[in-house]
């Protein structure tokens, strides 16, 4: 009955904002300068996912004005970014569910005329599908994906960008998009990146130099969606083995959601080698220490990808609902996955059973197998990012 209401409520609060559209149209401001929009409203790893491509849009467009829509906790990851103009923060549950706000979001992004639209999700959304219905583009780029409507994708001004069968990264598919827009490009052109500030590098810097003299690992246990999540006990097994086989010390990262589920980890120890910045620090600082670290070891989350952007060598605990697609990617034995293979992969976190079978059934000793092949490559290489002794520091 519940999700019968909401839905009823949710198809109101569209279709309000349509018959609005039509009585009363949002007067369209023209600009001698060209003006780009890009629709990026999902995640934080979605958005690093798509860093790489913001400097190529900026070269295909040296003079345009680029405003970019993001989810208003992702904003932070593009504000030191140099490829663009204007970060428009948009939050999703009230734009799904205040029919003020998403009217007076869309007349505000409407009173614009846009040059070029672009639409790079593969999984389209309702929001992303209601925009690019409603805003007037000279040009729409999109993705042929999932959910992608056929009055959209029919429309004179739509431009699909088509993409093989076999491309299953995400990132690689953002290689056809760019040339779909006429921008010729390499996989390795478009990697990953995470833009950051000089100050919020000095502040950690100082920060760590204070707090943790030595090489350490990032843990990152939480995740976006519970199912996502590993158990507890286990993470406070591979903690209690990186104590007790190793000289790292461990850095607790994630966001105010996963605090609790962090402090629960670390009160199972009485040692200083575990510091526990859960919520402590900005998404930028955060990404900063993910960089110094000597390795990434977490979930399936945004802050994975943000340690494969700066080069920290990862172990992910990974499930199987989009196998292959988000993640690993780049040099493959520097960004690891523990996995447990099952029958039902791609089931698009759709789950036939009860509980999280794919996440539940991934070891301890699967992980921790992960973490010294890692640790071995590493040491190999020589390329501890933090150092070797606190000597190097």
């Amino acid at each position: 009955m519940k999700k019968n209401i909401k839905q009823i409520w949710f198809a109101l609060v569209r279709n309000f904002v349509f018959f609005i559209w039509k009585i009363f149209p949002p007067k369209v401001k023209q600009s001698a300068k060209q003006h780009i929009l890009i629709l990026r409203l999902d995640g934080i790893g979605d958005t690093v996912l798509f860093s790489g491509c913001f400097e190529w849009i900026r070269k295909k467009f040296p003079d345009a004005k680029i405003s970019v829509i993001v989810r208003d906790y992702v904003g932070e990851l593009l504000e030191f970014c140099p490829f663009i103009d204007e970060i428009i923060p948009w939050n999703e549950n009230t734009f799904t569910w205040n029919p003020f706000y998403r009217l007076n979001f869309m007349r505000r992004i409407a009173s614009h005329q846009y040059d070029v639209l672009l639409n790079p999700l593969w999984t389209h959304t309702e929001e992303g599908n209601d925009m690019c219905r409603l805003l007037q583009a000279r040009n729409l780029y999109m993705f042929p994906g999932k959910n992608c409507l056929p009055q959209i994708r029919n429309k004179k001004n739509a431009t699909v960008a088509e993409v093989p069968q076999d491309v299953v990264l995400e990132y690689e598919k953002y290689g056809y998009f760019l040339r779909a827009m006429g921008i010729e490009i390499t996989n390795e052109e478009i990697f990953p990146t995470v833009f950051s500030s000089p100050d919020a590098s000095k502040r950690i810097e100082t920060m760590l130099a204070q707090n943790i003299p030595q090489p350490f690992v990032a843990i990152v246990p939480g995740a976006g969606t519970q199912n996502k999540i590993w158990a507890l006990q286990k993470w406070v097994e591979i903690v209690n083995r990186f104590i007790s086989e190793t000289e790292y010390d461990l850095v607790l990262l994630g966001g105010k959601n996963d605090a609790a589920y962090c402090e629960k980890i670390n009160s199972q120890f009485d040692t200083a080698r575990i510091k526990n910045y859960t919520a402590q620090f900005s998404l930028t600082e955060i990404s900063e220490i993910i960089r110094r670290a000597t390795m990434y070891v977490g979930s399936d989350t945004g802050m994975v990808h943000i340690a494969a952007a700066t080069g920290t060598p990862t172990v992910c605990i990974m499930g199987g609902g989009h196998f292959g697609r988000f993640f690993p990617y780049g040099d493959y034995a520097k960004n690891r996955i523990a996995y447990q293979q099952m029958d039902c992969y791609n089931c698009n976190w759709v789950c036939k059973y009860e509980s999280i079978k794919c996440i539940e059934e991934i070891s301890v000793d699967t992980v921790w197998n992960e973490v010294e092949n890692s640790l071995k490559k590493i040491s190999s290489e020589k390329i501890l990012k933090y150092g070797i002794s606190s000597a190097n520091r």
